[in-house]
């Protein structure tokens, strides 16, 4: 599951061209961080800072820093609600879907649908949403699980989902975000802390 805990804090590289036959090549340097942008994916430039530093000979030695942010795309997405995705086939026999339902410089809109037609919308920023990422995915973790619930009571099922396994399945498990634990999300018992990584219930 992709990690959505990332604060806002800028990232950078810094890149010059390996010393030697042309270390001081500006057009092979501009090549060269192209290149490492193109590596890096989907990404916001915010700036781009060129450098002439002196080298041990006295000679300037060009060097480029580039300031960015890493952006959310609908695959990113996708594979946060993979996981869960899985849990409601396994254990509910409830599946859902995921559009892409469009994206501004702003943000990423995605609709999750469940078999039977039910949906729910979702605005993923760009950016994420800093500190806040975590607690969002999370929101929208407990919508499917209310979603679920719903498709379960017109087929006639009532009962907890997922119901907590250490309590005698009495009451439902809720999500939690373990950053301690491979950054995951879990599900979770509302007396007993983690249970099991969202994505590997037992299934039925």
């Amino acid at each position: 599951m992709t990690d959505p805990s990332a604060s806002w804090t800028i990232r950078h590289f810094s890149q010059a061209n390996p010393a030697g036959e042309g270390q001081y090549d500006v057009p092979a340097l501009l090549r060269r961080v192209a290149d490492t942008l193109e590596e890096l994916g989907p990404v916001d430039v915010q700036d781009v800072v060129f450098h002439q530093d002196l080298d041990g000979e006295g000679d300037e030695r060009p060097s480029m820093t580039v300031y960015f942010h890493p952006t959310v795309t609908f695959d990113d997405v996708r594979n946060l609600f993979t996981p869960f995705f899985r849990d409601a086939t396994e254990t509910a026999d409830v599946d859902f879907t995921v559009e892409d339902s469009g994206a501004d410089e702003g943000g990423v809109y995605v609709l999750v649908n469940a078999a039977d037609g039910t949906g729910d919308g979702f605005r993923f920023d760009r950016q994420g949403r800093g500190d806040d990422s975590a607690a969002f995915a999370l929101e929208c973790f407990d919508v499917l699980q209310e979603t679920v619930h719903e498709v379960l009571a017109r087929r006639g099922r009532s009962g907890p989902w997922p119901p907590c396994p250490t309590h005698g399945h009495t009451h439902k498990l809720t999500t939690a975000w373990q950053a301690e634990s491979s950054s995951r999300a879990w599900w979770a018992c509302p007396d007993g802390g983690p249970v099991v990584p969202i994505g590997e219930l037992p299934a039925s």
